[in-house]
């Protein structure tokens, strides 16, 4: 789960950053952490623009027990968010220094929804605004997607839960962060394959996935949705655990749970959220219908995935963590069309 613990005045003599970042920044605050890594604000030097630096956090259990897979995902969560969203990430900050032992990158302004469910002044987005709720919905089904589809992982939203939700501002986009946290000790058994970095399991790329194979994940959305407005729906899980409950008795207390926060404006968003949560498979909404288009800050999920994926197809062996940490930055200025190279620990990625 990611936290939101006390900024520190003295955070950078605490915690190492690797040092080009912390020459090129200034002003640092901790925001949030996640299973593998601190998110970190940070003004720059150069413009006093304030951007968000993400640091692998040697000091986590798991990161110490499989750095090679944690320092992988670590790049992969970047590689991902830049191709839907160009420009988010600032791919001339990644750093890697320290024989790779020490990763970072900046990234435009962005803040997981933990901040707002922890912290009653906190405000990342309107969870009652029905645009923001839909455009949540439709960008992290997107990433629940890519990750069945190219990680071979369910019950994604039920590990991650809203709490691994973000929202950049500057982009107008959500997307879900902390995928190691999928692959600690206890998730095991969400994955088709104790590999999930590898391709030799048949991929699910180029198929359309349906409502009803994602009933779990579209279900927990809808949970999540529920409890960043803080609606108590307690009682809705409870009867979904009754054995043959009748699914008009099921879908009558939704919709009193529903009707108590959102009024009649919201009246759209309340219905779509009930036929989220409907007992009856067959009555979800379609996939279509719960997606946002936007052409323009998102790549198709089939060219992304390939993108991504032959990475690891392209360099069957790995170096080892004796060689030395490099990237060969040519100047372009999205990852998903420039040529580069990181070679850290066994990780050895090329775009």
């Amino acid at each position: 789960m990611l936290q939101h613990p006390d900024k520190k005045a003295d955070f950078v003599s605490q915690f190492p950053i690797p040092p080009k970042l912390k020459r090129a920044y200034q002003a640092f605050k901790l925001v949030a952490e996640t299973s593998t890594y601190k998110i970190i604000e940070a003004d720059a030097g150069d413009s006093k623009e304030k951007h968000r630096i993400r640091v692998l956090d040697r000091s986590k259990e798991f990161v110490n027990k499989k750095y090679d897979l944690t320092a992988t995902l670590f790049v992969k969560e970047l590689l991902h968010l830049q191709s839907r969203y160009p420009g988010s990430i600032l791919t001339n900050t990644f750093e890697i220094s320290d024989d790779g032992q020490q990763i970072a990158c900046a990234t435009l302004p962005y803040l997981p929804l933990s901040c707002q469910l922890n912290e009653e002044s906190v405000e990342t987005f309107n969870p009652q605004d029905s645009k923001s709720v839909q455009k949540l919905i439709s960008d992290a089904l997107y990433d629940i997607e890519f990750l069945w589809k190219n990680m071979q992982i369910r019950k994604i939203m039920d590990v991650l839960g809203p709490e691994s939700l973000c929202f950049m501002k500057e982009k107008d986009a959500f997307f879900l962060s902390d995928w190691s946290k999928l692959f600690e000790s206890g998730a095991a058994d969400l994955l088709m394959s104790d590999a999930p970095i590898t391709t030799t399991i048949p991929s699910l790329q180029g198929q359309k996935l349906t409502s009803q194979e994602l009933a779990g994940e579209i279900k927990a959305l809808a949970l999540s949705v529920l409890k960043l407005n803080k609606i108590d729906f307690s009682k809705i899980e409870s009867l979904r655990q009754v054995k043959g409950i009748d699914s008009g008795e099921f879908a009558s207390e939704v919709e009193r749970t529903l009707s108590k926060s959102f009024n009649e404006e919201k009246k759209g968003l309340q219905q779509l959220i009930e036929k989220m949560l409907t007992l009856e498979s067959q009555n979800l909404p379609n996939l279509g219908d719960l997606r946002i288009e936007d052409a323009k800050s998102q790549a198709p999920i089939n060219e992304e995935s390939k993108q991504i994926n032959d990475i690891e197809a392209q360099h069957p062996s790995r170096p080892n963590s004796e060689e030395v940490a490099q990237i060969q930055h040519e100047g372009q200025e999205a990852i998903s069309s420039s040529k580069s190279s990181v070679i850290t620990g066994k990780l050895f990625i090329h775009i």
